[in-house]
């Protein structure tokens, strides 16, 4: 790392310790009432403060769309129920069974043909070209939550990828307890943590542990040897029993009739009664066939801390990093009441969180460091763009956006371990995990390619739409066009000296905008500290 390197990495990252610390700490004591509402309608800042922490970005006209709009109805208008387009085959000719321009997700193998890297490729370049189709969404956003809450990675069958991720977005804000029972048996996960292999002769923990540690309960302070305080290695082997039988079909098939789909084979389960831990009050789950995964899942879902753990990964992906023992006992004990209360429907609780006074306060005053999928989308969400009509020049576009992304330290549909991303858990960092030298750069290397002068894709210009965005803006002048990006694509307002740099950069002779610079003053805002800060 060179000094230039070291300064601003360690400058990005001492501002927002220190107006996290300051901020937050300061508004801890003002949440003595258990959630109560904000119970006026939106300004503008509070439209930007709700699109900022629910989407993965948005454009002006739908923060005027909030405008005016009480907290509720406003977050109606994100829940959005487009479907997801289908991944393509965009340029891989030699894939006999599945033409150019038509998907995969129902086509066989062929043993000559090595299908692994194309078909990754366009499920990668299909999820990003979705996250920009949609645009201001919830579903979006909470889709990139379940995917890294869960995980998963490394499938090299990707047809069972697709209907992962499928899954979670048709049930982003659905019933938590159902979610968690599909994924036991979807096919992704049986694969990716073993679940497949694991059968009465020789059980397999690996899916049981992280049940329980990573998806469900969470794991509590060290009470004793192998007892976690919400659950013991003796629970974590009973699972593991418990979840014995079940196994996937349709790995790499050449059989176009057969379609993905998972099995329970009763001669591999475990059919001895099981008995939990004390922490789950020494409840006894007899044999259940291919039930009895679902009877473990209700149990620990009984429990009070199930709801305590999920509610603080919810929290802390929509609001603020860090969670001190007063947010703890004011806000998330009733939001977790809020769930299970709601049988563990997600929305309910999402409702009361994103409509509390207590949101609209913390989010405005919290600072963190966006995620390279916040940054990226909310640039691209934002500005008009020019993109490739052809299909291998439009996805290809969407790839180089996606290895973009893996250089700013966010590779997407691999997240780093099972525990995902450790900025979204690693005490007592968070967010600043996601700002080092090598990932600044990857920062630098977006904005300085998305202003690109000369940007060709397989031959095929991609620009920002200058004469859109005028109009978009609807500014007179290169002050007031500054302003007008600085208010979307920053948390909080510009330092005189970059307004007075940007400005500077589009301002015309005759005192108006000078059109061609206007992707000089994007690059000035794209490339400063405050963009990336959420």
């Amino acid at each position: 790392m060179d000094r230039r390197d070291f300064l601003i990495s360690a400058a990005v990252s001492s501002f927002l310790y220190h107006e996290s610390c300051g901020r937050t700490k300061s508004q801890s004591n003002k949440t003595a009432d258990a959630l109560p509402a904000f119970d006026k309608t939106l300004e503008e800042k509070n439209a930007l403060t709700l699109l900022g922490a629910v989407t993965l970005g948005f454009n002006a006209k739908q923060v005027d769309l909030l405008i005016g709009k009480m907290p509720l109805d406003a977050l109606s208008l994100l829940y959005k129920d487009e479907d997801l387009m289908l991944p393509l085959n965009y340029e891989f000719a030699e894939d006999r069974t599945v033409a150019l321009g038509e998907t995969w997700i129902n086509a066989p193998y062929r043993l000559d043909v090595f299908y692994e890297q194309y078909r990754k490729k366009s499920l990668r370049t299909w999820l990003l070209d979705n996250y920009h189709t949609h645009g201001a969404s919830l579903r979006m956003k909470l889709l990139l939550f379940w995917l890294n809450h869960f995980g998963v990675s490394d499938v090299f069958e990707h047809k069972y990828e697709y209907i992962h991720i499928k899954f979670l977005h048709d049930n982003a804000w659905g019933n938590c307890k159902d979610i968690v029972k599909k994924i036991t048996i979807d096919p992704a996960m049986l694969r990716f943590l073993s679940g497949f292999e694991n059968t009465v002769h020789a059980p397999n923990e690996n899916f049981a542990r992280e049940l329980l540690e990573l998806f469900t309960i969470g794991k509590g302070p060290l009470a004793a040897d192998g007892d976690y305080t919400t659950y013991t290695e003796k629970d974590v082997e009973q699972c593991a029993k418990i979840l014995t039988g079940w196994t996937d079909k349709g790995w790499f098939t050449q059989d176009s009739n057969e379609k993905v789909s998972v099995v329970f084979r009763e001669q591999n389960h475990d059919q001895t009664t099981k008995q939990l831990s004390h922490r789950f009050s020494n409840r006894k789950i007899k044999p259940n066939g291919s039930k009895e995964f679902e009877d473990l899942i209700d149990i620990i879902f009984e429990q009070e801390q199930t709801a305590i753990f999920l509610t603080q990964k919810i929290y802390r992906w929509f609001v603020a990093d860090h969670i001190d023992e007063n947010t703890l006992k004011n806000i998330i004990m009733p939001l977790a009441a809020t769930l299970r209360n709601n049988n563990y429907e997600l929305k309910p609780m999402l409702e009361k969180l994103l409509t509390s006074a207590h949101f609209y306060e913390t989010s405005t005053h919290s600072v963190r460091i966006k995620s390279p999928a916040e940054f990226v989308f909310g640039v691209l969400n934002f500005l008009p763009m020019k993109l490739p009509k052809p299909l291998k020049a439009y996805h290809n576009f969407w790839f180089r956006v996606f290895q973009l992304m893996n250089n700013m330290g966010m590779e997407m549909l691999k997240p780093p371990s099972v525990a995902g991303w450790k900025a979204y858990y690693q005490e007592p960092d968070f967010s600043k995990l996601w700002i080092n030298a090598a990932t600044l750069q990857g920062r630098m290397a977006f904005a300085e390619f998305i202003t690109s002068d000369n940007l060709t894709i397989e031959g095929e210009q991609v620009d920002v739409d200058i004469e859109a965005l005028l109009k978009t803006a609807n500014c007179n002048s290169a002050n007031e066009l500054t302003r007008f990006c600085c208010k979307h694509l920053f948390k909080s307002p510009p330092t005189d000296d970059l307004l007075t740099q940007a400005t500077a950069a589009c301002s015309a002779a005759t005192g108006g905008i000078d059109a061609r610079g206007v992707k000089q003053m994007l690059r000035i805002l794209l490339t400063a500290p405050q963009i990336h800060l959420a």
